[in-house]
């Protein structure tokens, strides 16, 4: 385990908070690729679409656990103003 204890620029802070959501967001994005993939492929095979089972996909599930893992490490970060 590492501790960090440094304090940092409204702005870098601002960035590495901007970073981590630009991550999220990224994941987001992907998982909705993927939903649509799923569904054109189950077509093609003449599947409903309605019968994929979206959270089953393992590209999904790893997005997902992404997408909790970076808001876990977001409400472990504290935010705290520190006067100059």
């Amino acid at each position: 385990m590492i501790h960090f204890d440094f304090i940092v620029d409204d702005i870098d802070a601002e960035n590495i908070m901007c970073a981590m959501g630009n991550d999220s967001n990224m994941c987001h994005t992907a998982i909705s690729d993927r939903m649509v993939e799923l569904a054109r492929s189950a077509r093609v095979e003449g599947k409903p679409v309605e019968d994929i089972i979206f959270d089953d996909d393992p590209y999904i599930k790893w997005y997902n656990s992404r997408i909790e893992y970076i808001e876990e490490l977001t409400l472990k970060m504290k935010n705290t103003r520190v006067k100059e």
